[in-house]
């Protein structure tokens, strides 16, 4: 009995597929009778999946019959009892839901499978599925419209409590080009995700802000690749903020075009700050200013996954000790730079495409804690500034540069500088004027690479020292392998040797002693205390300037006067001491002394640059 109820099912899964409907009713009848005698402890799940496939069975029945015909109306009102039955015996299935709603539906009780399908899409959301890949319950959704406007929203159960852990909200252009309907529930919610229709949606006030605790994801609901989720900032009015800014809490976006059409320059795609969290998947970004990405606060993170930056004025922009992720992305001609890392930040990149930046693909500069690149590709970048520029430029913290591919860049493949360490593994960097730079005082080890075809193989300037290691490189340069100053020490050679060359230009240089006892003098003198910061470092709002309190997420707008500035860092604001000495214990203890730190150590370098 137990292997009939099985073969009985095999047949009529064949039936279906040979759209042989009625006779696969039979047999999903007889297997349910055989299934109810032998009751094995797990036929309720099986129960379940005989039942869906029967509702299956009277559904497709139905389709052939008039609309409005009894015949029509019995076959969906069996197959409605099935799916109610599928529940009764799995609960925790969401086919179950599906079928209810598909049926209802079928029977224009549309108020009746609302609530059916938000389960349904819960179940989605907490398993993680793709929703692209679902073509069954796009077209669910498209049958329910449920999704044109926020009435249906507003009039739900969920929407009226005060907070609940989970709410799908689907948004739609509804023809009108703009939408602001993303703030309309958010202030409701602990944990939303939004699934956006295709359209261009555009904000003209803040955009979306994601606040302390909340926890929203968005997917672009698009059936096509010619489908396409846009969603922007717009104008040139003082309250038009980033796209999406992140202040504590997490924000998941996914198939979705972020754009940054403001003119202002501190206004970002995505701003992530405060020990805010976020990932994008297959995002596209364009910004006209500044960064598309810009990370701050040392408990801030993001993650990007096959992500793309065209033609945007800055890529990432990673600082504050924040991290950063980015997995299988592409920077294509971004005006300035592709990944920008300073002030203690740090990135790991993977096989990611750095392609006709403006100036590098990568920096890490001005106390940037470093980065680790693998099989990256950087080809043609420095457009714009040619020989003074270089596809990755190390000049602080410790970096990685591995198995990475660097063509056709038109100043330098890598420099690695300013006190800089990085190691450069079983890389192959072709067509540049140099492949590698190692100076003013950076380190570097350098080991298993192919160097061909470029104008000089590596060069050692002002590096007054520091360690350089060449390990087993395979080199064919044009003029010289290994270039060094008169004053430098020569490389260390493991393996294969080359034949290092003097730059005759650089061997007299008598002024670069009296530059470093300078910066060293500098570095002693320019001692400067917190409460008496320079004059050029005080405190200014810039006239566009939109401010969020971290500790409530209120703006000056909202709040309706000027939020008071941290007297130690003079960079934080808040709304109230009380707001201020709630976020001091929870964040801003340890960022307070980091932003102090980072000012002085600016000031210290300006004003060495000056003297020089």
């Amino acid at each position: 009995m137990e292997g009939m109820w099985k073969k009985l099912k095999q047949e009529g899964n064949s039936l279906f597929a040979s759209a042989c409907y009625e006779e696969a009713r039979k047999k999903y009848s007889e297997a349910l009778d055989c299934l109810k005698n032998s009751r094995t402890t797990d036929s309720n799940k099986e129960l379940a999946r005989l039942y869906s496939n029967r509702s299956a069975s009277y559904f497709q029945l139905s389709l052939p019959t008039p609309k409005n015909s009894k015949e029509h109306q019995d076959f969906l009102e069996l197959a409605l009892d099935d799916a109610y039955m599928v529940l009764d015996c799995d609960p925790t299935w969401e086919k179950g839901h599906f079928r209810i709603a598909k049926t209802l539906a079928g029977l224009s009780r549309i108020a009746e499978g609302i609530d059916h399908v938000t389960k349904l899409l819960t179940f989605h959301v907490d398993n993680g599925t793709n929703y692209r890949e679902d073509a069954a319950l796009v077209t669910l959704l498209q049958e329910y419209k449920y999704f044109s406007n926020k009435k249906i929203l507003e009039a739900s159960d969920a929407y009226k409590k005060a907070k609940f852990k989970k709410c799908i909200v689907v948004i739609d252009i509804d023809g009108t080009g703009d939408s602001d309907n993303f703030n309309v529930p958010m202030a409701r919610m602990t944990n939303v995700s939004l699934l956006v229709r295709p359209g261009v949606y555009t904000s003209t006030d803040q955009g979306l802000l994601v606040k302390p605790e909340q926890k929203v994801d968005i997917v672009g609901y698009t059936l096509s690749d010619e489908e396409e989720v846009i969603i922007q900032t717009k104008g040139m009015a003082p309250d038009v903020g980033n796209v999406f800014t992140v202040a504590r809490g997490e924000l998941t976006v996914r198939n979705v075009t972020i754009r940054q059409e403001s003119h202002h320059p501190e206004r970002h795609g995505l701003y992530i700050a405060q020990g805010g969290k976020c990932t994008l998947i297959d995002c596209k970004f364009c910004s006209r200013v500044s960064g598309c990405i810009a990370v701050t606060d040392p408990s801030s993170s993001v993650t990007l996954k096959k992500c793309l930056f065209n033609g945007c004025c800055g890529g990432l922009i990673v600082l504050s000790k924040a991290k950063a992720v980015v997995d299988q992305c592409q920077f294509k001609s971004t005006v300035r730079i592709g990944l920008e890392i300073r002030d203690q930040g740090f990135a790991t990149i993977k096989d990611t495409e750095f392609s006709d930046s403006g100036r590098q693909g990568i920096v890490c500069h001005a106390f940037g804690n470093g980065f680790n690149a693998t099989r990256c590709v950087f080809h043609n970048n420095s457009r714009h500034f040619g020989e003074t520029e270089a596809a990755v430029m190390a000049s602080s913290g410790k970096s990685t540069i591995t198995d990475c591919q660097l063509s056709s860049n038109k100043g330098t493949g890598i420099i690695i500088c300013s006190g800089g360490e990085c190691e450069v593994r079983d890389c192959q960097v072709t067509g540049s004027k140099v492949a590698i730079s190692v100076c003013e005082q950076g380190t570097a080890y350098i080991a298993n690479n192919k160097l061909l075809n470029n104008r000089f193989g590596i060069t050692i300037v002002y590096n007054m020292g520091k360690d350089v290691t060449l390990e087993n490189n395979t080199m064919k340069s044009g003029e010289a392998d290994v270039l060094t100053t008169g004053k430098d020490t020569e490389p260390k050679m493991i393996g294969k040797t080359h034949k290092i060359t003097k730059d005759p230009r650089r061997e007299n240089d008598k002024c670069l002693a009296e530059k470093l006892k300078l910066i060293q003098k500098q570095m002693k003198l320019n001692k400067f205390k917190k409460d008496d910061p320079p004059e050029n470092l005080r405190e200014e709002k810039h006239p566009n300037t939109v401010r969020v309190c971290p500790s409530c997420g209120l703006s000056e707008q909202s709040k309706g006067k000027e939020f008071k500035v941290c007297s130690g860092c003079r960079i934080t604001h808040y709304c109230s001491v009380d707001c201020q000495k709630k976020d001091w214990k929870l964040h801003h203890k340890d960022t307070c002394k980091l932003f102090q730190q980072c000012k002085q150590d600016f000031v210290e370098k300006e004003q060495t640059r000056d003297s020089l």
